[in-house]
């Protein structure tokens, strides 16, 4: 199963190491976005993750999972920030983001782990649905 990655950062080299490390795998379908709006516009693309930059240029982080999450509520979101007040991170997981990480050294580790995590679950999913078709028969 491959996994449809979206990264959404207007930080040019940050998306690209981002990119770097998905790309090395081949179970990721990348796409990368620079603002906000390109995302949204592309929901239909089917994202089963989303690594969304708080700060965009066009539009606030809030708004892009306002809309992420209207479109379909299952997306897999990881907020990530360079610099927030206390209480973004908060408000944000209560908005229904998965995580909320800060932007630092071992941030590409701990994002990795976490889609790769993301990963099983949706495997998992899948088989699931399998499994009960199967009974049903």
């Amino acid at each position: 199963m491959k996994l449809n990655v979206f990264i959404v950062d207007d930080e040019v080299m940050y998306s690209k190491m981002l990119s770097y490390i998905f790309n090395s795998k081949e179970e990721y379908n990348l796409h990368v976005f620079a603002n906000g709006q390109d995302c949204i516009a592309n929901l239909a693309l089917n994202p089963d993750v989303i690594l969304l930059d708080y700060s965009l240029p066009d539009v606030s982080g809030e708004i892009v999972l306002q809309q992420i999450k209207q479109f379909n509520k299952d997306i897999f979101v990881i907020v990530i920030s360079g610099s927030v007040d206390k209480n973004t991170p908060k408000n944000m997981l209560k908005m229904g983001a998965f995580d909320f990480i800060s932007k630092d050294l071992n941030t590409k580790y701990r994002i990795l782990n976490i889609v790769n995590l993301q990963k099983e679950v949706l495997v998992l999913r899948q088989e699931k649905e399998i499994l009960l078709k199967k009974l049903k028969e």
